[in-house]
């Protein structure tokens, strides 16, 4: 099949019009695209509904998960998420002349089968792509009916844990993140083509909270992969969904059940361990981000290492600590060399004010450092200073995620006195904006949150342009080039080595910033995005430095900033 020239008509298969919130925004983003259209529901007829058995029943039957179910009702009340991912919403709005289709499925004891005269019915349509919300685990004709399949969402990564639930086995086996994938079933469970996938962080403290964000997080995937196979065509889509999968074994994993008792009762200790221990630590000690630098010769990387390795490894032990006075913390220094001087910019966070803006310091070449002084404010979080040169005048992007926008500031008089020039983007929720110039373009790397409710540092975008101050920015077929909370969010400026290109990007599993990761850029064009991890700066020496989160170079001078926990009282 070619390329579409109309909308993909898409069929719902959901369990009513009472949905969960997440599902309710992803039909929204749905809804509101140029490419597709809902043309058809089909739920369960009302004989059909399955109906809940008496609770005396329901207890003896579930006796051995009695402690899970009273987990989840436990959390439902106390581990609360704003927005909740799961609140029941009603889509008869948004569905408003939709045909509706209820059929009367063959149950077995896990699997819904939708057969004759119901299938003839919906195959009047002429669905391309089936979604499927509601009904158990799907088989039969249905699977085959739409050119496009039956795409479905598997909370949990099927290379590891196939089943369910999502995040709590990942507790269990001290899993970082959580992974989630779309895929066009077949009739394995959890074995399909999977068309997207996703990872987002492991809350060690809360099975609902790590749901909530893995949840609106993951929802993105459909809508983007809808859109895909409008560009691509059938054929074609399907032909890159082949190469994605084909390295990809879900053979030897096992399939996951709710835990009993016994693995509950111990998933609770655990929780609560971890909570009672972060209560503790937040009632001695405060978090502070400091900026940590290093003059010599060498550069920003240990030459002690094998010269032949992609990047030497950095040593913290060699890195002076700036450490400010506990009203404020400093991160994400950026700097530039001027006649031998080294210009410092960075976040300054004011505790009392809530919210950060960018400043200004100067360390010389033997490593004397000035005062750190206010340099750009306004009435909205400032981070990130991302400086750079074009045509002879100096520039910034600072993150101004709080305004919704990518914005650059002029410097109108070095290095003090800045002003803002342009918007790249409006209407945005962005991160950390990374600029590159390379082979002819420049290239916008960024992070943005697309659901409220969803990590900031989930996923990286790209965008390109024929100049750093266009409002026209391209978004690369690709988008999001990275999907992994592991190394999506940029933790610095791009920088050349041995005719490499290599991205620092954010470690974001563990905590927020816990590491940097440097990832050589292999391919970069208009079309294809490819990077790999070649190196990592993690937090251990000096002890106490929890986290690392930015690193930025120039001349003989590297920065990167570092959080600590500081003691209330001392």
């Amino acid at each position: 099949m070619e390329r579409y020239s109309r909308k993909l008509r898409l069929g719902l298969l959901v369990d009513s019009l009472d949905v969960p919130a997440w599902v309710l925004r992803c039909l929204e983003r749905i809804a509101g695209a140029d490419h597709t259209e809902i043309t058809l529901v089909v739920q369960p007829g009302v004989d059909s509904k399955i109906v809940r058995k008496p609770l005396a029943r329901r207890l003896i039957e579930n006796r051995g998960q009695l402690a899970w179910h009273g987990l989840c009702r436990l959390e439902k009340r106390f581990a609360k998420a704003d927005p909740d991912a799961f609140e029941i919403k009603n889509a008869q709005k948004l569905l408003a002349g939709v045909p509706v289709i209820n059929v009367t499925p063959r149950r077995t004891k896990f699997s819904d089968y939708i057969e004759s005269p119901d299938l003839e019915k919906i195959a009047e349509h002429e669905i391309d792509v089936f979604v499927r919300f509601g009904f158990r685990i799907l088989r039969g004709n249905i699977l085959t009916l739409a050119p496009g399949g039956v795409w479905s969402f598997h909370h949990g990564d099927n290379t590891q844990f196939r089943g369910g639930p999502p995040a709590v086995w990942e507790i269990f086996e001290k899993c970082q993140v959580t992974g989630a994938v779309l895929q066009k079933l077949d009739e394995s469970l959890d074995d399909g083509v999977v068309l997207d996938r996703i990872f987002c962080a492991t809350d060690f403290e809360s099975v609902r909270r790590t749901q909530n964000g893995l949840f609106w997080g993951a929802l993105s995937m459909l809508p983007r992969t809808l859109k895909k196979l409008h560009t691509l065509g059938l054929a074609e889509f399907f032909a890159q969904a082949g190469m994605q999968n084909k390295n990809v074994d879900t053979s030897g994993s096992e399939i996951y059940r709710e835990p009993g008792n016994l693995r509950t009762l111990k998933l609770l200790a655990g929780l609560g361990r971890r909570v009672i221990k972060r209560k503790i630590r937040n009632l001695l000690s405060r978090e502070q981000w400091a900026i940590m630098y290093r003059l010599a010769e060498t550069g920003p990387f240990d030459s002690a290492q094998d010269d032949k390795a992609d990047l030497p490894g950095i040593d913290l032990k060699n890195f002076k600590l700036l450490l400010p006075s506990k009203d404020k913390f400093q991160a994400d220094p950026f700097v530039i060399e001027r006649d031998g001087l080294y210009h410092v910019f960075l976040e300054e966070f004011d505790r009392q004010a809530g919210r950060g803006h960018i400043s200004w310091m100067t360390i010389d070449q033997a490593g004397n450092c000035t005062q750190a002084q206010p340099i750009i404010k306004q009435p909205y979080h400032m981070s990130y200073p991302f400086a750079f040169e074009h045509e002879g005048q100096l520039y910034m992007i600072p993150e101004t995620f709080e305004n919704r926008t990518i914005e650059v500031y002029r410097c109108a008089q070095f290095p003090t006195r800045w002003e803002l020039c342009k918007t790249l983007m409006s209407n945005i929720v962005a991160f950390d904006s990374t600029l590159l110039h390379h082979a002819g373009k420049y290239w916008l790397f960024t992070s943005i949150q697309e659901n409220p409710g969803s990590a900031i540092s989930n996923e990286l975008f790209l965008f390109s342009a024929d100049s750093p101050l266009s409002e026209t920015w391209q978004s690369h077929p690709m988008n999001p080039i990275v999907s992994d909370i592991r190394r999506a969010r940029p933790g610095g400026r791009i920088f050349l080595r041995n005719d490499k290109l290599y991205r620092p990007g954010q470690d974001c599993s563990r905590e927020y910033g816990y590491a940097v990761g440097l990832y050589e850029i292999t391919t970069l064009t208009e079309t294809e995005y490819v990077e790999r991890q070649v190196a990592k700066i993690e937090p251990g020496q000096p002890r106490k430095i929890r986290c690392v989160h930015t690193l930025n170079q120039a001349g003989n001078l590297t920065v990167l900033d570092a959080r600590l926990d500081r003691s209330k009282f001392l």
